[in-house]
């Protein structure tokens, strides 16, 4: 019973030792020996202990803590790559000094200037050169937006690869630890750092199952099963992520974030500077269609692929006389009648010829303005969550990780122990001394 105390006391020591060596090791569970009495043994008036029997050795884990980490880890991961995306779209609109905004007010002085000197060849040459600055901005920021969705896709194909290594690890380390009865802790914990970055990367969900293995679950789709991996796809041309049956998924965390940068913030965005664009084009060729100059009735100032109008906006007129700034076409020509010239400078504030509600400068404006909205709801959004998931983090460490003061106490606890269970062994000696070499010499 004694020898059973001793080994006992050892094992406690050799674990609480393990548990210091590692308080600064990250994802590291502190572990506890488990005891129980062995089985008592009947004599003579009732039934006698046997000792003390190591039940187990294992993790001090709360599975609800894993939950919340995990959930937070989800939530912060999808709002911290959206926010960061959507600050590089804040650099790419460069506003308002290098955007398009500015571009478009040079475009409108140059109508201005026009309209003082109609017949003025240099004020002709510097409204064609605006109109080609201001279509190059067009493309130069369509192209931007597509630069940005590319990488983010990038993103989320590497994310998915990546996504499924890890779900062939966490199999392998599934068959390992069942197959070890006795449940390894390293490897266990080495599951769990990689399980936390599934959840980070996708949001999934983990299920224990009672051998010791994990089942890691998406929208209710497998992925690991014990031993069994089932893989994800993703789609370029509809940045879908699809389970192994071809099923459509909603995943969470930075998968998450990157889809709805992609399916929404930049997909709004190039789709208000293809409207832009239009409308842009529509108001400039129906007033320059209105006016005239020595060669006849103006014509189309700009044009654009209607499949992708930003990134294909160029300018028509390349001889700066064919500018119609005359209101009317007499003989001799009025070479000086600003007409159109002040028509075509009133779209700064106007209407847009194509029936909108606002002029093309209004609506980038308000582009512009919904960028850096969304830009900072979700970085605030982004703080708010870091700061529940660093509470949920503290929290799990206090409840799964190494304190230092506490295993002092099991130091001395198991050092107790050790020494009092040698204590009762040297008082078994010391009876067995007197009952071998002492017992029968009295009277000799």
């Amino acid at each position: 019973m004694a020898l059973s105390a001793v080994r006992a006391a050892q094992l406690g020591l050799q674990t609480t030792s393990n548990n210091v060596a590692n308080a600064q090791t990250p994802g590291y569970t502190r572990q506890r020996v488990a005891l129980r009495s062995s089985f008592s043994r009947p004599e003579l008036g009732g039934l006698v202990g046997t000792g003390v029997t190591v039940a187990d050795i294992g993790r001090v884990r709360d599975q609800m803590a894993d939950v919340r980490v995990r959930n937070g880890s989800s939530t912060l991961a999808a709002l911290e790559v959206r926010a960061e995306l959507l600050g590089f779209t804040e650099v790419a609109l460069d506003e308002p000094e290098g955007g398009l905004s500015a571009e478009l007010s040079v475009l409108w002085d140059s109508f201005d200037a026009l309209s003082l000197s109609p017949s003025d060849p240099a004020a002709r040459s510097a409204v064609l050169g605006t109109l080609e600055g201001t279509a190059t901005k067009f493309r130069d920021l369509a192209n931007r937006f597509n630069e940005l969705e590319d990488i983010a896709g990038d993103t989320l194909s590497s994310l998915v690869s990546t996504a499924n290594d890890i779900l062939a690890d966490v199999a392998a380390l599934n068959e390992s630890i069942v197959a070890n009865a006795g449940r390894p802790s390293d490897l266990m914990d080495q599951r769990d750092r990689l399980l936390d970055e599934l959840s980070s990367m996708l949001g999934t969900n983990v299920i224990q199952s009672d051998n010791g293995g994990v089942r890691v679950t998406l929208n209710g789709i497998s992925l690991v099963a014990d031993t069994e991996v089932l893989p994800l796809s993703f789609d370029a041309n509809t940045s879908a992520i699809t389970s192994q049956g071809g099923i459509a998924l909603d995943p969470g965390g930075e998968a998450k974030g990157l889809q709805q940068y992609m399916l929404t913030d930049i997909a709004g965005f190039q789709t208000a500077l293809d409207d832009m664009a239009i409308d842009l084009t529509t108001a400039l060729n129906a007033t320059h269609a209105g006016g005239f100059s020595q060669s006849g009735p103006g014509g189309d100032l700009l044009t654009y692929d209607p499949t992708d109008p930003a990134r294909t906006l160029s300018v028509v007129i390349t001889d700066p006389a064919d500018l119609a700034t005359a209101g009317s076409n007499g003989t001799p020509f009025p070479v000086n009648d600003p007409t159109n010239a002040n028509a075509l400078a009133a779209l700064r504030t106007s209407l847009s010829a194509s029936g909108g509600t606002e002029s093309p400068a209004s609506a980038f404006r308000q582009t512009v303005t919904r960028v850096a909205q969304q830009s900072g709801a979700i970085r605030a959004s982004a703080e708010n969550a870091d700061r529940l998931q660093t509470a949920a983090l503290d929290d799990r460490e206090s409840r799964n990780g190494v304190s230092l003061d506490e295993e002092m106490l099991y130091l001395m606890e198991y050092q107790r122990m050790f020494e009092a269970a040698s204590r009762v062994i040297t008082a078994i000696d010391q009876a067995l001394d007197v009952l071998i070499n002492r017992t029968g010499l009295v009277g000799r």
